[in-house]
């Protein structure tokens, strides 16, 4: 298991801005979930990306 300092409810940033740019528009898209993506606003704190997007 993880520490349970990295296993904290912490709500660290709003992703949906990076989604929308490397998807919006197309059929379909693949983004890597990692900190060169996404940046690391939490540090230290153990993450997941799970995400639902469709375009309009």
């Amino acid at each position: 298991g993880r520490p349970p300092s990295q296993l904290q409810n912490v709500s660290c940033s709003t992703l949906s801005s990076v989604v929308a740019q490397n998807c919006n528009g197309h059929r379909s898209c693949s983004i890597t979930a990692s900190n060169s993506v996404f940046g690391d606003p939490c540090p230290g704190t153990y993450k997941y990306l799970d995400v639902a997007y469709s375009c309009r």
